[in-house]
């Protein structure tokens, strides 16, 4: 009976140790998430005063890293990562901003701004949505490169030009429908410009050889003929504008039927 008395004895004894050190360990981690180290609060201020002095996108990206640094000195502190997906949305890093506001309510599920947190994820998801539509800076290169290589703007007037002409005669109706349905560059606003426009890149200096004739343009263009469509209204008699590059003199546009052929010249603006 001693003996069996001392084994219940010895047994309590350890049950009661591992129950102490059980609570002995809550204790230390209900500490550890009450007091983060010295490093957190001072990140906490450089993050906090970096968030609200940012000015632009670079600036909110630095912010971001100093509360991504907070975070890593105090895990368990659900706030900061609030704060931090806060600092995501402004720098436009949109699905690390929802990851960390997700963890945010994960850490604190009895949160009272829970709908408002939800609330402000799906935002951030719409603004995800709208700058995947958008096109990059690269994309944004890109086509100012196509449209340097495709298009040529006349100082004098602002107007955009298709640096070259349809490659190939076609009736007034065929060039009018060829610059309606054009998209050059990223645009598609392309028309068949006025005589006057035509007479706006008529240069009398230039002279190029187009089909066995020397056609007058600003250097900016290359024409395949020497005759080109106009939009101008045609006359009683069903005569329309067509301008010649290949006169010289003031006599370089004539009214012509308009079922006869010449290049289709698009341009853009007004």
């Amino acid at each position: 009976m001693r003996v069996q008395t001392i084994k219940k004895m010895r047994m309590t004894s350890i049950v009661v140790f591992f129950l102490a050190l059980g609570v002995a360990v809550s204790m230390q981690a209900q500490q550890g998430q009450q007091q983060p180290p010295a490093e957190y609060y001072q990140l906490m201020g450089r993050a906090n005063y970096a968030f609200g002095h940012a000015k632009n996108k670079t600036d909110y990206e630095e912010a971001v890293k100093l509360f991504q640094q907070a975070v890593n000195a105090a895990p368990w502190l659900a706030d900061t990562y609030y704060d931090l997906g806060k600092a995501q949305q402004k720098a436009e890093q949109y699905n690390d901003a929802i990851g960390s506001l997700q963890r945010y309510l994960q850490l604190k599920p009895d949160a009272n701004d829970r709908d408002k947190v939800n609330a402000e994820i799906e935002e951030i998801q719409g603004e995800a949505q709208q700058a995947s539509e958008q096109p990059s800076a690269e994309q944004k290169e890109q086509q100012q490169q196509a449209a340097l290589a495709l298009t040529w703007t006349d100082p004098a007037t602002g107007l955009m030009w298709a640096r070259q002409d349809n490659g190939g005669d076609v009736n007034w109706y065929q060039a009018r429908d060829y610059c309606r349905s054009l998209t050059l560059a990223g645009y598609s606003d392309w028309r068949l410009p006025t005589i006057d426009e035509l007479q706006g890149i008529y240069d009398p200096a230039q002279s190029a050889t187009v089909a066995d004739q020397q056609v007058h343009i600003k250097e900016g263009i290359h024409l395949t003929g020497p005759w080109v469509s106009s939009s101008s209204p045609s006359d009683a008699s069903g005569m329309v504008p067509y301008f010649g590059f290949d006169y010289l003199g003031d006599h370089a546009f004539h009214s012509r039927v308009i079922g006869v052929n010449g290049r289709a010249l698009c341009v853009r603006g007004s």
